[in-house]
């Protein structure tokens, strides 16, 4: 409770009237006052329909989220006592200190000896809950990445390949190079260095796209700004170590080259 008072006992029907309301409600509908003591009410169809069935404002209390992550926070709330308004469906939280399905049909059972006609649906964990209103988000990352991870190993096959067979055509111009007093380590630097060319070049590239990807991201990764630079960082980073891996492979059979054995084979 920010501030206010909270519902009590006397809430009750035939007693006034009453509601809290969250502090998104205050600074949208009373920026710089204190609504506390106002009479608000609400649309058709509510039992607040109408000035005369108004409720005062007694308390004002943190904002909640109702929505998935990725969806804008509700703008305001209002909350009502229930025996003085509410609608002809309620949910219930159980806090349990165990597995909280092993509890269900004693809830069930106490529902029941209350009143034998009242259903209960969709009774399961609040974990479950908020896993399931994921579903969507958790099944675009996973399809993402998926095809991202496919399109990484391509690349890195392709410029293992193309560097592979580049080498292996230079045999000769090593062995000269080794010859000639060529340290294998300079050897490895030239083909890495020449080798991830074409790997920048192509990030940077991609660098360029990178506002478009964010824009198509950000609404399946929840608390990603569109202007964070942490998933062009990683994905630079992830892209630039799987090239150099891919490079590095076939630097280190051309800094083991043999100069006797490739000149006189050629």
């Amino acid at each position: 409770m920010s501030r206010g008072r909270g519902f009590s006992d006397q809430d009750r029907a035939g007693a006034p009237r009453v509601t809290v309301i969250s502090e998104s409600a205050a600074r949208r509908f009373w920026p710089g006052e204190d609504p506390i003591g106002r009479r608000v009410w609400f649309g058709a169809g509510t039992g607040f329909g109408h000035p005369d069935s108004s409720s005062e404002i007694i308390g004002i209390v943190g904002d909640v989220t109702y929505q998935p992550l990725d969806r804008a926070p509700n703008a305001a709330s209002f909350y009502t006592p229930f025996r003085q308004f509410t609608y002809a469906w309620r949910t219930y939280f159980v806090r349990t200190g165990g597995d909280p399905v092993a509890l269900v049909r004693a809830v069930r059972a106490a529902v029941r000896a209350v009143d034998p006609n009242v259903p209960m649906a969709e009774v399961m964990p609040l974990r479950d809950l908020i896993g399931a209103s994921w579903s969507r988000n958790r099944f675009d990352a996973h399809f993402y990445g998926g095809f991202a991870a496919v399109a990484l190993v391509l690349a890195a096959t392709g410029v293992y390949s193309v560097l592979a067979y580049a080498v292996r055509r230079r045999d000769r111009e090593m062995a000269i190079r080794l010859a000639v007093g060529a340290s294998p380590a300079a050897v490895f630097r030239l083909v890495v260095g020449e080798g991830m060319g074409l790997p920048l070049a192509g990030l940077a590239a991609g660098g360029l796209l990178t506002a478009v990807v964010l824009r198509l991201v950000r609404g399946s990764v929840y608390g990603l700004a569109s202007g964070s630079p942490w998933v062009p960082l990683v994905a630079g980073l992830v892209l630039v170590a799987v090239a150099t891996l891919a490079c590095a492979l076939p630097a280190l059979r051309a800094m083991r080259t043999e100069p006797q054995t490739a000149l006189r084979t050629d």
